[in-house]
């Protein structure tokens, strides 16, 4: 198999995973990699044998990057992915597509009759347990989805949200594309429409952003969402848990005939269903199914599994990327208007303009 020369854009927390996880794939082979910070550039240069550059266009002239991720600030996204779609590459995108709408749509309208791939990077959709629940959805064995709940608890302490380390500063600022309620709830948002296959048409929220927080930014939010299926979601989300917590996301999938029960993070999945379940393939059991034991690590989790997707599936056999673009879109028009019902205190429309608040409550 030809491996596939990959160039990285942004080495921050998520593109030092990914040229990490670059090297132990057969697909790809990481040639070029970009930041503004020449230090960055250099170590992982210097630690994968790929060529360092510190102006991205640099990057996207190499003749031998092929496919480019973009793991920038959202805010910065638009000029990359243009530059790389007047070169001709495939584009991997890290979420949130971009930073406002106007963005989204513009680089929307480049993607429209591209000739190359362009996919959005939702890791949570190559989750193994994620997976597995939505092959179930899909089959029927719920019947009709009536309620999708999901939480997520992030010791943010111990990562050192919004203080220059992990994701950087950028991901506290919504003017940039951060706060939970985008950077962080948008794989969720993105999750509901997926496994569901239907759109959101309002969001109510309550969040909660301390006037002493060190990044000013929301520490905790409640969503409750209608789907254009009669379908309800309820979302929560908490990032203060306490110093040496562990995270812990679970989501749960309510339907007429069935339910699942997801843990995330130990990639625990329960189903229930009165037609039956193919949890081990060729074997359809009825009532209560627990799949074998699944697991996250940096050999076999969701980023090499995204990864290898994009790059053998899409970049080699010319499958239709998803996340795609549009989803990208979808879920930042949601990620706005959960901020919109924050700002203004009360439930949001999906396309509807809401009115400006004063200030954040």
């Amino acid at each position: 198999m030809r491996a596939i020369g990959v160039g990285i854009i942004g080495l921050g927390w998520m593109g030092k995973l990914h040229a990490k996880t670059i090297g132990v794939m057969r697909e790809a082979a990481l040639v070029a990699v970009c930041d503004s910070d020449t230090a960055a550039a250099e170590q992982v240069a210097g630690a994968s044998g790929a060529r360092g550059y510190a102006d991205y266009r640099a990057l996207l002239d190499d003749d031998a990057v092929e496919a480019v991720i973009v793991a920038l600030p959202p805010y910065l996204n638009l000029e990359v992915v243009r530059e790389a779609i007047r070169r001709g590459k495939h584009i991997l995108c890290e979420k949130p597509i971009a930073h406002d709408l106007s963005d989204a749509y513009a680089i929307r309208d480049l993607a429209s009759g591209y000739d190359r791939k362009i996919m959005i990077g939702f890791t949570e959709r190559f989750s193994i347990a994620n997976e597995d629940a939505h092959r179930i959805v899909q089959g029927g064995a719920l019947g009709r989805l009536t309620f999708v709940r999901a939480n997520c608890r992030w010791a943010s302490k111990e990562k050192t949200f919004g203080t220059g380390g992990g994701h950087g500063s950028w991901f506290t600022d919504p003017s940039l594309g951060g706060g939970i309620l985008t950077a962080v709830g948008i794989h969720y948002y993105d999750l509901v429409r997926w496994y569901t296959g239907a759109e959101f048409v309002e969001v109510y929220v309550a969040a909660h952003r301390p006037p002493d927080s060190p990044t000013g930014s929301e520490e905790m939010m409640t969503l409750l969402g209608h789907l254009d299926s009669g379908a309800i979601v309820l979302f929560d989300l908490v990032t203060t848990l306490p110093k040496r917590s562990p995270s812990d996301r679970r989501l749960e999938l309510v339907g007429t005939t069935g339910s699942i029960y997801v843990d995330q993070l130990q990639h625990f999945l329960m189903a229930v269903s009165e037609h039956g379940i193919e949890v081990t393939p060729g074997l359809a059991d009825t009532g209560l199914a627990l799949p074998e034991s699944m697991y996250l690590s940096e050999e076999f989790g969701s980023v090499r599994r995204e990864l290898e997707y994009f790059v053998g599936n899409c970049v080699l056999d010319g499958a239709e990327p998803h996340p795609s673009v549009d989803d990208g879109v979808r879920a930042l028009e949601v990620a706005v208007a959960v901020v919109h019902s924050w700002e203004t205190g009360v439930p949001v429309a999906l396309g509807a303009e809401p009115a400006p608040a004063e200030s954040p409550r």
